[in-house]
């Protein structure tokens, strides 16, 4: 049996606008930005034509809120925190400043 899986990150979120990503209790409450809903609004617009059998997602607030501006209206959107990304850390004063990465430890992981 032949299925295609589509994986759509969620909009630019409050953490993502200062780079920053916290422990996961701070983490599980970010937001979308304007941005973010304007980055789900084009995402809509792009997949207007496309059907999906499912559409699964994290219960992440982000990712929730991606979910219902591109899908919302047309599908019933299933959330799991299975889906949930891994976190670094439970320490509540853990925060990564992306900009203090090194950009050879950024490459982008590819899926081959």
């Amino acid at each position: 049996m032949k299925f295609e899986l589509v994986f759509i990150r969620h909009g630019e979120s409050t953490g993502n606008a200062i780079h920053e990503t916290h422990n996961k209790d701070i983490d599980f409450l970010l937001e979308l930005t304007e941005k973010g809903k304007q980055q789900a609004s084009i995402t809509k617009e792009t997949l207007q034509n496309e059907t999906f059998d499912s559409i699964f997602c994290s219960d992440m607030i982000r990712t929730k809120q991606t979910a219902e501006i591109i899908f919302g209206d047309t599908y019933d959107i299933l959330y799991d925190e299975r889906l949930r990304e891994a976190f670094l850390s439970t320490d509540k004063d853990f925060v990564i400043n992306y900009k203090e990465i090194p950009k050879t430890e950024r490459v982008p992981m590819r899926l081959k």
